[in-house]
């Protein structure tokens, strides 16, 4: 790094040390006020939304585009163009990220979008971005479409697919979206919703076999599909109680009708109206997917290049897929992260089980819930040694980043499970 800056400073800069040094401080005061945005409170203008957006979505290899169009010792570009580049680009992510498509690619890809960029007339920058992004064409570029988009997400298990952080924001942006924050216009209020803090609920309980009988026209199978699609899931300002989480209709209603104050809950307790079934959540798929597709557009006639997401089978990756990429060493111990399994370890095997008290389990989450009592996570559960904040879901991202696999289901978050009892709501 320092003998790039040296020859930067000798050869390129053609300026003395000191305007150097002036310039490379007011980039950084550029560069603070980009990554203290991803955190800021409302209100926030559309340069700390992009922020938030991309530090979610673990895209900061973009970080550099932002700097261009923001470049203190270059022309300013006009504020259209500007919130056109970012609105480009976070439509971009976001659609590749919900139908799950590879990643590998993205340093290069900012790369080179910052050269076709300083190829381009500045003032014409968002222009720019979407030329250069809407024609890509192969699996680790494109921008997908519409019906990709809608035919991906129509099914998806997004609770089990999409990490929690990535599936609130969809939800925050769609609530965003319902109070009128659409295109340059701003919502009622002049607020958008507060970001990374409201909890993902299910309408139809996850455990919904005491309260929710199935009726004759669906199976179980289907059920349990359905009841982790978008349609399925809502925002709350706090969790519910297991107990009324997991009532029926009637209970259930009564606590979403306390958080009305999002526009999300207005419409689901609208369209249920007296009941809610696998038909008002495929309802509400498809008007969740709707919204998505008008927060984040195409180029009006968009058509996917590649024509779908990468058709690799997606595969189901356990701790032997870990061990043979050379990231996690059979015989290792791994240790219980909470206080109250403080004490509890589980051993690696050679063929990705793992042994607990001479037990052996199949999956992380089995071994977890051996110790623990109750379904877990264990991919967080388990930390990769004492007093360190590393768990077996960060050799799962180092697994991806590796080796571009398309995962079937994401470790999840450390939230991954509701079954702790949350305080009940007044």
């Amino acid at each position: 790094m320092f003998s790039r800056f040296k020859s930067y400073a000798d050869f390129d800069a053609n300026v003395p040390m000191a305007e150097l040094i002036q310039q490379i401080y007011r980039a950084s005061k550029v560069y603070r006020s980009f990554v203290d945005g991803a955190s800021a409170l409302n209100p926030i203008n559309r340069i700390q939304l992009f922020a938030y957006r991309t530090n979610v979505l673990e895209s900061e290899v973009f970080k550099p585009v932002v700097l261009w169009l923001q470049d203190p010792e270059q022309e300013p570009i006009e504020d259209d163009q500007i919130e056109k580049a970012l609105a480009v680009l976070e439509s971009w992510l976001v659609r590749r990220m919900l139908v799950r498509a590879q990643t590998s690619s993205y340093t290069q890809i900012a790369s080179e979008l910052i050269t076709q960029l300083r190829k381009s007339e500045r003032t014409r920058a968002g222009d720019a971005v979407e030329t250069f992004l809407a024609t890509q064409s192969v699996a680790s570029r494109y921008w997908p479409d519409d019906n990709e988009v809608r035919q991906e997400l129509t099914s998806l298990n997004a609770y089990k697919s999409v990490r929690r952080g990535r599936l609130r924001m969809f939800l925050e942006a769609i609530e965003d979206h319902r109070r009128g924050w659409q295109g340059g216009v701003e919502g009622l209020g002049g607020e958008r919703v507060p970001r990374g803090k409201f909890h993902i609920e299910h309408v139809m309980p996850r455990r919904w076999q005491s309260n929710w009988p199935l009726g004759a026209d669906i199976d179980e199978l289907e059920r349990e599909r359905l009841v982790n699609t978008i349609g399925n899931l809502t925002l709350l300002t706090r969790a519910l109680n297991s107990k009324v989480s997991n009532a029926a209709w009637g209970t259930k209603r009564i606590a979403l009708q306390a958080h009305d104050v999002l526009k999300l809950n207005v419409d689901l307790l609208v369209a249920a109206d007296d009941y809610w079934n696998e038909g008002k959540i495929r309802a509400r798929t498809a008007s969740l997917i709707d919204s998505a597709l008008e927060i984040w557009p195409v180029p009006e006639g968009h058509r996917s290049a590649h024509g779908a997401a990468d058709s690799r089978p997606r595969q189901r990756i356990g701790l032997a897929d870990l061990i043979a990429a050379g990231l996690l060493e059979p015989g290792v111990t791994v240790y219980a992260r909470r206080r109250a399994h403080g004490d509890r370890i589980a051993t690696i095997l050679p063929d990705g089980r793992l042994d607990v008290d001479g037990q052996q389990f199949d999956t992380p989450s089995g071994a977890a819930r051996s110790i623990s009592g109750h379904s877990e996570n264990g991919w967080w559960f388990f930390l990769l040694s004492p007093g360190s904040r590393r768990t077996l879901s960060d050799l799962f991202e180092a697994y991806v980043d590796q080796t571009a696999a398309q995962v079937d289901e994401e470790p999840g978050d450390e939230d991954d499970e509701e079954d702790d009892e949350a305080p009940a709501l007044a």
